[in-house]
């Protein structure tokens, strides 16, 4: 298979081999089109969108793929089960490879830039500003292994952690029921050299796909008999969800607890030997959030459709 294949399969575009079969499907037509179209310079070095952002090929919020506001869409919409996960450290996995990270506290501000920018926030150097001081506040610049955390965390929050709370809460807010938790297994003698390369050994971004698929990230899978028991543990979970719409499945204790606004941080940590609710989730730092979104002109307009602003905030510093 080319490789120009394999780029086109992986967004979403079905493409024989030889080039002559493509998706019937307009959407795909049209993909393929603008492509085709598109200047390979481009594509050199990561292509770059105008918008803020790390993840530039999505689909735009212009009132065409969402045509309404997402808090107006979420309430129309039938009920149905949800259940969103994250990993422990979302970003370790990746932060890696991002050539930021060989200077993670001088480059702060950068990691900043690539999420955050002039056209999400009417008070982008505060946020900048605050977003610094409450991730690195107390922390040295030479001392970099809590700086290296700090900066995971930070990516982690912004990118992962910050949506996937914001979507259950969501759920929960029209009364739908949502499983919130968290993939907190990591096996510290794992060969995988997405696992070996990270600063941290704990569960990222992907690091579960394994024990759901039973197929390694960058490396082949080999099990042991303790990851075997995770596999069937984690899998029971999405069966059940899948079948039932509830990973506890038919048994009659309940152990993971539907997302209740009541208790905002309360979740499910899934681990080994045990798993079990817990409370406090990612430490509670995603309240900034709430606060730089307050703020935010991008997020009012795309979830309640319009760009209500509040003052700005001040933020604590993280710990």
């Amino acid at each position: 298979m080319k490789l120009l294949d394999i780029f086109f399969l992986a967004c979403g575009i079905r493409q024989c081999v030889n080039s002559t079969l493509l998706d019937t499907n307009p959407y795909s037509q049209s993909l393929f089109a603008w492509y085709q179209a598109q200047d390979p310079s481009n594509f050199k070095g990561g292509f770059r969108a105008k918008e803020a952002g790390v993840v530039p090929f999505v689909p735009n919020f212009d009132g065409d793929f969402f045509p309404k506001p997402l808090d107006i869409l979420r309430k129309e919409a039938p009920k149905k089960e949800a259940m969103i996960t994250v990993a422990e450290m979302e970003s370790v996995g990746m932060i890696v490879f991002n050539k930021l990270f060989a200077e993670p506290y001088s480059n702060f501000g950068q990691f900043v830039d690539e999420t955050y920018g002039l056209d999400v926030t009417d008070y982008y150097e505060d946020v900048k500003k605050n977003l610094t001081n409450f991730y690195l506040g107390n922390v040295s610049p030479l001392d970099r292994n809590a700086t290296n955390k700090q900066v995971c965390d930070y990516v982690s929050d912004s990118v992962f952690n910050s949506g996937a709370l914001d979507s259950v809460r969501s759920y929960a807010k029209y009364g739908n029921k949502a499983y919130f938790g968290s993939f907190n297994y990591f096996n510290k003698a794992s060969t995988d050299v997405a696992d070996v390369l990270q600063p941290f050994k704990v569960a990222s971004h992907s690091s579960d796909f394994k024990y759901y698929f039973g197929s390694g990230v960058m490396t082949d899978f080999k099990p042991n008999t303790e990851e075997k028991k995770v596999m069937t543990m984690v899998e029971d979970l999405m069966a059940n969800f899948v079948k039932y719409g509830d990973p506890n499945g038919k048994n009659k204790t309940k152990t993971w607890k539907p997302y209740n606004l009541t208790q905002p941080l309360k979740y499910y940590k899934i681990g080994y030997p045990t798993s079990g609710m817990a409370d406090n989730f990612q430490n509670g730092r995603l309240s900034l959030y709430d606060d730089i979104n307050k703020n935010s002109k991008k997020y009012q307009e795309i979830v309640y459709g319009f760009p209500k602003l509040s003052k700005k905030v001040i933020f604590k510093k993280s710990g």
